[in-house]
């Protein structure tokens, strides 16, 4: 994309020196770990700094923090839209809340969820 307001490295580097530490009291630090990377990748992929997430992120007072910012988002009428389908007709949907739903919190987000996923990942992620 050469019309790119910041490149991947830029919004890289901005992520790892803005978005909160993993709080080692986490349930699952490796977890923690995991989800943060992803964000951290799939903004990359967009061509601004990720504000309202970090935003979002410095909100939430859990010490599972990343696991809270993506299962606070685990709500049938909330899947599917724009950057799902933007991430998606790119080759990013492995940075999706829909499949982070069906693989690294498959135990954290009810079966409807799932479900739903699958087939729009089904649908949209070939």
């Amino acid at each position: 994309m050469s019309t790119r307001k910041y490149s991947e490295e830029h919004i890289k580097e901005w992520c790892y020196a803005h978005f909160p530490s993993i709080d080692s009291a986490s349930d699952d630090v490796v977890l923690e770990e995991k989800l943060k990377q992803v964000l951290i990748e799939g903004s990359c992929l967009f061509d601004k700094y990720p504000i309202q997430t970090n935003r979002t992120l410095h909100n939430l007072r859990s010490v599972n923090r990343y696991t809270r910012y993506f299962t606070n988002r685990a709500k049938v009428e909330s899947l599917g839209f724009e950057n799902f389908k933007f991430l998606c007709s790119i080759g990013g949907s492995r940075y999706t809340n829909e499949y982070i739903f069906t693989t690294l919190l498959r135990k954290h987000v009810n079966e409807a969820i799932i479900s739903e996923s699958e087939k729009l990942l089904a649908i949209y992620a070939k």
